[in-house]
């Protein structure tokens, strides 16, 4: 009898340990070892949905674990697309003044000259740089020269006009394109404009600044 009753016991214990690894403890390492091979390799979270679900609350518990990773999945894609673009912006851009930069604005340039040829029209540079600006730097630190670097480079992008190209050359250079049928005095008038726009006193921290600019045309 006794042996019989510990037979029955560890049938019954073997086929509820059963019941249970099938029913929770299953479930449970599947979804273990999803998660952590998600955790490992978040740019490929969809990989790791488990397709079969169980009609229990664990189905549903992998539903939400699949869309879980799903969005994991598309929010890294995101992040990857916006850091590939903020890269590429940067290798043609300024970081301080947010301007194409001398790489940008060459290849600009490089464009523009043939194409203004084919249709009969002039190619207009001109460099800007600000006179004294290591003084301003010198005297009221580089942060307060960014901050008058920034400000000319917002009046430059400000005074554009359709066909021409705004670009930061470096330290306190700028250059400016413009294709056209465009003459010597009228390129001159243009210079004198934006050295007017760009002279009129800056308040910055407390202090005064004026900044100069001095332009060659070519």
């Amino acid at each position: 009898i006794a042996g019989l009753v510990a037979l029955i016991v560890a049938v019954v214990t073997a086929g509820t340990m059963l019941a249970l690894y099938r029913s929770v403890l299953s479930p449970f390492l599947k979804l273990r070892r999803s998660m952590i091979a998600a955790a490992a390799h978040p740019d490929r979270a969809e990989d790791y949905q488990i397709r079969e679900r169980p009609r229990n609350e664990f189905g549903d518990v992998f539903q939400a674990h699949d869309e879980m990773l799903a969005r994991v999945a598309e929010s890294k894609r995101t992040d990857q697309l916006r850091a590939e673009e903020h890269a590429r912006f940067l290798a043609r851009h300024d970081p301080l003044t947010g301007l194409p930069n001398r790489d940008f604005f060459l290849e600009h340039l490089r464009q523009a000259l043939p194409a203004a040829c084919e249709r009969g029209e002039q190619v207009q540079v001109q460099v800007l740089n600000l006179a004294g600006f290591s003084a301003i730097n010198g005297a009221l630190g580089q942060n307060v020269g960014d901050r008058v670097l920034i400000e000319v480079a917002r009046k430059l992008n400000q005074g554009v006009s359709a066909g021409q190209f705004v670009a930061r050359l470096g330290g306190d250079e700028f250059g400016i394109v413009s294709a056209g049928a465009v003459s010597p005095a009228q390129a001159a008038e243009h210079a004198e404009r934006i050295l007017a726009g760009i002279e009129h006193p800056l308040v910055i921290d407390g202090n005064e600044v004026r900044p100069r600019g001095r332009i060659g045309i070519a």
